[in-house]
């Protein structure tokens, strides 16, 4: 992995698991770690909205207690359907 990013733009991060996919601890630790870091604003008394796709990697009783208290909003699309209802990667 750390090819792929020689050249990647600031800031960007990237990690896959030893299967070559991605599993709940590269998730927790992508959303924690990367996602804030560039979603946070200047008023965190607002909230911060996160829609993703209801893989079974994505989703933990932990990462939803987490995310409470960072004032973000888990909207989980159902499982293998986010290709019909995101339609930005359609387009």
């Amino acid at each position: 992995m750390p090819d792929l990013l020689t050249r990647g733009s600031l800031g960007a991060d990237g990690r896959v698991g030893d299967s070559g996919w991605s599993n709940m601890d590269i998730f927790e630790n992508y959303v924690k770690n990367h996602f804030l870091k560039f979603v946070q604003g200047t008023d965190s008394s607002q909230p911060i909205l996160l829609l993703y796709d209801g893989h079974t990697s994505h989703v933990s009783l932990h990462l939803i207690e987490w995310a409470k208290s960072e004032n973000i909003i888990l909207f989980v699309l159902p499982p293998h359907t986010s290709h019909l209802l995101q339609p930005m990667d359609v387009g």
